[in-house]
Formats: structure tokens, sequence, C-alpha cells
């Protein structure tokens, strides 16, 4: 459980043809759902993009997860721009790797934020 904590200085940005948004920093929090078999996930809702405009156009979030930091699937498409908490079961026991991507209304992606990890027992 070594890597459940805070993760400040996060940061995504989304790419669409010529597009370009970035978010500014945002803090990532992976803790244990308090059971064995199940993560909580939360983050802090961006609320400008990295020029420090407002932030108009977020439509959600997606969820990926993996048994190794370089092979991330995605888990989950969160619809809601203002969930900012996801709790995942059942996980199987392990360790087990997550990242977020923050959706535009357009669709665009944004890179994945940090990845962190979580040990399941």
């Amino acid at each position: 459980m070594a890597d459940i904590g805070t993760y400040e200085g996060s940061r995504v940005s989304a790419v669409r043809g010529y597009e370009f948004a970035s978010l500014p920093a945002f803090s990532f929090a992976v803790r244990s759902g308090g059971k064995t078999g199940s993560v909580s996930l939360q983050w802090i809702a961006p609320t400008q993009n990295e020029d420090e405009s407002a932030l108009t156009n977020l439509a959600g979030y997606r969820i990926y997860s993996g048994l190794t930091a370089a092979d991330l699937k995605l888990l989950v498409d969160v619809r809601n721009a203002g969930l900012t908490r996801y709790v995942i079961e059942p996980v199987e026991a392990g360790r087990r790797y997550f990242a977020v991507t923050a959706v535009s209304a357009a669709g665009a992606e944004s890179d994945l934020s940090r990845v962190v990890s979580v040990l399941v027992p």
C-alpha cells in the first residue's frame, strides 16, 4: 500500500487536430477502499486551462488500469465532469496501476495523468 496517497502536480492536456488545451496542475489521490477488492480514486476537478482561461468544455474523465504502468487499458468512461471520485470493485489482489484523462465535450482526450499504483490485498 506504499503508493496510496496524494500526488501533486498532475497535468492533463488535450489535442484535437490543431487545437490544444492544457489544464493546470491538480492533485490526484489513490486511497484504499477500506476493504479487500476495491480501490477508490479521487482527484480535484480542474477549473482553468493552462493559460488561466476558464475551462468551459470539460465533459468527464476516463480511468485507465493495468497490471503494469506501461500497459494501461480503458477501465471506465466517467461521463460526468462533476464526479471527482470513483470506486472500482471488485479488484483482484496484486499491484494495479491507474491513470486518468480528461475528456472535452468535443471528444478530445488529454494525455494520461501521472500513473499511480496500489497493492490490493
